[in-house]
């Protein structure tokens, strides 16, 4: 009788072995699985911080946009301050930064330096993209007066 009870003990023993050592293997994945989900989840605070730096995000993207459609009109009388001919004076300058167009009314003292004035704005490819000489007056001073049509280039106004 104590063999068959110290048999039975004995299984009793192994078999609770590998009943603890699978129940421990199961939760062992279960814990593995929960820690793996409570990743992925995110919290609160996770989710504020996403929306704030998202917030941000959305802001410079706008940003970027206004500067890149800002308009420099004092880019363009600089570039005109250079092209100049001397003895030609402006005495209207009507400058319209969104549909790239300008009208410039000026007087000169002589056809020749009014010729040169022209072929200065036509020459100047980086400022205008067209220049038309639209009229010419002869003015009750004896100067001539004049008016010139012309495109401006993109690059000539859009802040950079």
């Amino acid at each position: 009788m104590f063999f068959w009870l110290s048999l039975f003990t004995l299984l009793a023993v192994v078999g609770s072995f590998f009943g603890l050592t699978y129940l421990t293997s199961q939760r062992q994945k279960e814990y593995d699985s929960l820690n793996t989900q409570l990743a992925q989840e995110e919290t609160p605070d996770q989710k504020a911080l996403e929306a704030s730096v998202l917030g941000y995000r959305q802001k410079l993207q706008d940003f970027s946009k206004v500067l890149n459609a800002h308009t420099a009109p004092s880019r363009f009388f600089a570039s005109m301050e250079q092209l100049t001919y001397p003895n030609v004076y402006f005495d209207n300058l009507i400058l319209n930064p969104l549909g790239r167009t300008v009208v410039i009314s000026g007087k000169v003292d002589s056809f020749q330096s009014l010729a040169k004035q022209v072929v200065i704005l036509k020459n100047a490819v980086q400022v205008f993209d067209g220049v038309n000489l639209a009229k010419i007056d002869m003015g009750s001073d004896g100067k001539i007066e004049f008016t010139v049509n012309a495109t401006i280039r993109p690059d000539t106004i859009i802040y950079k």
